[in-house]
């Protein structure tokens, strides 16, 4: 794809390639520094090209693609950069460059692709589980092209190990010798459709960490909430918040700080002040850093007499993605994807590479561990702590904390060897909490007197699975007027309640953290 000057996605390849199918004259209309889908290019987009829709699709009329390329670090695709022939270490004729797949209301225009794992989940469908699965209807697998430009049938019952090797230039090594963006823009398609907290019976949204653990129940912590609160009494004079009633909610936030300084600046945006003057700078701030975001609340509030706002995105890839596991994970009677490397193969390349991603932070037993997924550049990281749990969430970190400083006497194995096995659920949520317990209420400090709390919320949207971690929270305050290692290898499966935090590397605290007690988090298989 093309990117604009921001960094955003302009044009897809099969924009670039219409010269080479006939259709000059529709390349030459379209205006390039523009996006794909601006007033100008949006009614070319919606022309139907008869070239880029597998003939026996049932829509075959719409103006829209049924072939995609795999984007991926690894593959012939590798985001925005470009690759010879002689890259293709595994051979052109061995490597997958394009599927047919139907993924809706996706215009031959606009600059979306299938990432690897999507493409093999496509690739493997059995039939009939996806309406169609190939876009031909097929019965039992799809056409894929080649990287020297030949076309093939696969079954859908490809070995796994086969289909990564297709779709891979170099054994499943990422391309060499660019200087991937620190940040990758987070595709929309991977969140799950949004859900009010209220909605959940199985997990709290708190905006502090020291929320009590009970049974039964997932804990879910962002500090975005806590940002934006802190712009608030940044606001009145380094003061706390104060509203009318002293909410229970109100005095934890004021005993608590996140300390900006835990973040990168390039991942965050908060500020808190009059909404004419103030929302315009958030909105200028959130354009520069993070081009992609578009707010569906802020233009609404800067009318508003008071906001308080933060925003924190991450993009969390690993350099070597893990396996897509064939089997389901049952986490409490529960069956959940999951993702990791059974039985690592000290002979397979990529196993090797993988392995480098992964630090065993402490062990007891398989039941008692904690484990540290490494993203690429090491700015951050993801731990994960299948341990007993303390009284609450906060006092669970700092536990998790004080054992990785000082593991078992007799822990020594820090990393993952042959024959031992790594599982982790993929979690995958999209949630939204409206803090009922401060709205309404009559502020009483005197930099906002006259005004009561009009809205306070919070989006959480968290993805993880083999690729890596994604993380995007978004929350505003709105004031309106008025032991041992064993002999056997370990097995490292987080199928029982587990503690899971993303914290940059040199921070003192994590941004994002989680008890997970249940499935209601994690993507079903």
């Amino acid at each position: 794809y093309t990117i604009g000057a921001s960094g955003e996605k302009l044009h897809s390849w099969r924009s670039l390639i219409l010269p080479y199918l006939g259709e000059d004259e529709l390349y030459g209309q379209i205006r390039w520094d523009e996006p794909w889908n601006s007033p100008h290019n949006k009614p070319l987009s919606e022309r139907s090209l008869e070239i880029y829709t597998c003939p026996s699709a049932a829509d075959a009329s719409r103006a829209r693609t049924n072939y995609f390329a795999i984007v991926d670090r690894a593959t012939a695709w590798p985001e925005q950069y470009v690759i010879k022939i002689s890259d293709i270490h595994d051979g052109s004729s061995n490597t997958i460059q394009v599927v047919e797949a139907v993924v809706p209301r996706v215009s031959w225009m606009e600059p979306r692709d299938l990432s690897r794992t999507e493409a093999m989940a496509w690739l493997q469908a059995s039939p009939g589980t996806i309406p169609p699965h190939a876009s031909g209807q097929d019965d039992d697998g799809m056409h894929v092209a080649m990287a020297d430009g030949h076309v093939r049938f696969l079954r859908s019952k490809i070995d796994p190990k086969i289909l990564r090797s297709l779709t891979s230039i170099n054994g499943g090594a990422p391309y060499p010798g660019v200087g991937w963006p620190d940040s990758t823009e987070i595709a929309e398609h991977d969140f799950p459709e949004p859900r009010s907290a209220a909605d959940l019976k199985q997990t709290e949204v708190w905006p502090v960490v020291d929320r009590e653990i009970v049974d039964n129940k997932n804990v879910l912590y962002c500090s975005t909430f806590q940002m934006a609160w802190d712009q608030a009494r940044e606001f009145v004079g380094d003061e706390p918040l104060v509203l009318k009633g002293d909410p229970s909610l109100a005095t934890q936030l004021n005993a608590h700080a996140f300390v900006t300084s835990n973040l990168s600046p390039q991942s965050y945006v908060a500020h808190g002040g009059p909404g004419k003057t103030v929302v315009p700078i958030i909105l200028k701030e959130l354009k520069q850093k993070f081009p992609s975001f578009k707010s569906a609340r802020l233009d609404r509030t800067v009318e508003k007499d008071f906001v308080a706002y933060g925003f924190l995105k991450k993009d969390l890839p690993f350099l070597v993605s893990f396996d897509r596991l064939e089997q389901r994970l049952s986490f409490k009677g529960s069956k959940v994807a999951s993702f990791g490397l059974v039985k690592i193969d000290g002979h397979d390349a990529r196993h090797v590479q993988i392995l480098d991603q992964v630090r065993v932070l402490d062990y007891v037993s398989d039941d008692d561990f904690i484990v540290k997924l490494i993203p690429r550049g090491g700015r951050d990281e993801i731990v994960l702590a299948k341990i007993p749990h303390e009284k609450s969430l906060g006092e669970t970190i700092a536990a998790v904390r004080q054992r990785s400083a000082k593991p078992h006497p007799r822990h020594s194995r820090f990393s993952l060897v042959a024959g031992e096995t790594l599982i982790v659920p993929v979690m995958s949520t999209n949630i939204e909490r409206r803090f009922d317990e401060l709205i309404g209420r009559d502020f009483q400090n005197s930099s906002l007197k006259g005004l009561y709390c009009y809205d306070a919320r919070q989006v959480i949207r968290f993805h993880l699975d083999e690729n890596g971690a994604k993380l995007e929270s978004e929350s505003a305050v709105v004031g309106e007027n008025g032991h041992d290692n064993p002999p056997n290898p370990r097995q490292l499966i987080f199928d029982k309640p587990f503690l899971i935090w993303l914290r940059e590397t040199q921070a003192t605290e994590p941004y994002f953290a989680a008890w997970i007690e249940n499935a209601e988090l994690m993507q079903k298989f």
